[in-house]
């Protein structure tokens, strides 16, 4: 993905990432706000994106919420490249409508049952 894209790009994460009986993040307008505590992985990873260059990150629960943030913020030209971690079905879903828009998506598959913390 091109650098210029990193200050406006998002990067999309599933919920079964979070550790969902100890978890403390909050529900929040575009989904689950980490509080980096170090009970799952999505801390680590989202300290990873801020070093190189992104801003904003959304631990989202299904397609639906993905749908209202594209539909948000598209318009404004708020999104300009997406990064997403999601179960193939997702995934597609999120790469038609993104690929509609014109906006770059970096895809990374989940596999199946491969998170300990989903319910």
């Amino acid at each position: 993905m091109p650098r210029s894209h990193q200050r406006r790009g998002r990067c999309l994460y599933p919920q079964c990432l979070r550790n969902i009986r100890s978890c403390p993040a909050e529900f929040g307008k575009y989904g689950f706000e980490c509080a980096k505590c170090g009970l799952c992985v999505i801390g680590d990873i989202i300290e990873y994106c801020e070093k190189i260059g992104y801003k904003q990150f959304y631990i989202v629960p299904g397609g639906s919420l993905v749908k209202k943030i594209l539909k948000e913020m598209v318009p404004k030209g708020e999104i300009k490249a997406a990064i997403g971690i999601a179960c193939w079905s997702e995934l597609a879903e999120a790469a038609e409508k993104l690929s509609m828009l014109k906006i770059p998506l970096q895809a990374v598959p989940t596999k199946s049952r491969m998170y300990k913390y989903a319910s």
